[in-house]
């Protein structure tokens, strides 16, 4: 199964990367999504890692507001 977590406020927190840890003990596909930019990735990364995440298992979607037209 494919799993994805947040890092803000899920993977950063003790209760959130235990849980990770356990699922890919138990072989699940676990993957990093995060709206953090490249320039703030190096704690993910560092997170990934920890995790024995592989870098292709990370994404990154920066925000941007449901409101912003693609026209402007």
């Amino acid at each position: 199964m494919r799993i994805s977590f947040d890092v803000d406020g899920v993977l950063d927190t003790q209760r959130g990367f235990e849980l990770a840890k356990r699922l890919i003990a138990r072989g699940e596909d676990v993957f990093i999504i995060t709206a953090r930019n490249e320039r703030f990735n190096r704690d993910v990364y560092d997170l990934a890692e920890r995790l024995n995440i592989p870098r292709l298992r990370i994404r990154s979607e920066e925000h941007t507001s449901e409101l912003q037209s693609p026209c402007n």
